[in-house]
């Protein structure tokens, strides 16, 4: 990892990560799927439903407080985001199933409010591996080394780009020069 991007890293306070998109976007996600653990659990919705989402809720408040404390930055033996990634996806399928299953008609309408708010609570999920998995492909050691490696490639395209120019010029100039084109002369 770069120096630059350990520093950014360093400077990242409880208080930027949960005002950022991703903090923000954690906390909904969390919020959304307490409270349609606590509809299900009111509701006395089957125990999949609230096993399901008391699952997602425990490993969504762990990632945050993960986040927040700048445990990540100490514990750096596992790679935080793809297990991030990893717990989204699995969330995002076992919350649309559960969230689905709440909607059928025979449910009690508490149920299926928790069962809307679950997609809702799903959507989220979604936006929150999408984000995640934007940092890994497109920025995975911080903004200044993104930008220092784009400059990079845009330095070698556009040199690379000038002496193909240059050289398909000349290359052009040596063929003809090499075999004259030949006239229709009788």
């Amino acid at each position: 990892m770069d120096s630059t991007t350990t520093e950014v890293e360093e400077t990242r306070t409880a208080r930027t990560y949960l005002f950022s998109i991703k903090g923000i976007v954690k906390i909904m996600r969390l919020i959304l799927t307490v409270t349609s653990l606590t509809l299900f659990i009111i509701a006395q919705a089957p125990e999949t439903y609230i096993v399901v989402t008391s699952l997602e809720a425990i490993t969504g408040l762990f990632f945050l407080t993960l986040y927040v404390l700048r445990l990540d930055l100490l514990w750096k033996c596992l790679f935080w985001p793809l297990l991030d990634i990893l717990n989204s996806v699995v969330g995002i399928v076992f919350l649309l199933v559960v969230s689905v299953l709440a909607m059928v008609p025979e449910t009690q309408v508490l149920t299926a409010v928790g069962g809307i708010i679950g997609i809702v609570a799903t959507i989220f999920t979604i936006a929150d591996t999408a984000l995640i998995y934007r940092k890994l492909m497109f920025n995975p050691s911080g903004a200044y080394e993104k930008k220092q490696s784009h400059d990079k490639k845009h330095r070698l395209r556009r040199s690379h780009h000038s002496r193909h120019s240059h050289h398909s010029h000349h290359s052009h100039h040596s063929y003809h020069a090499r075999f004259p084109q030949e006239t229709n002369e009788v």
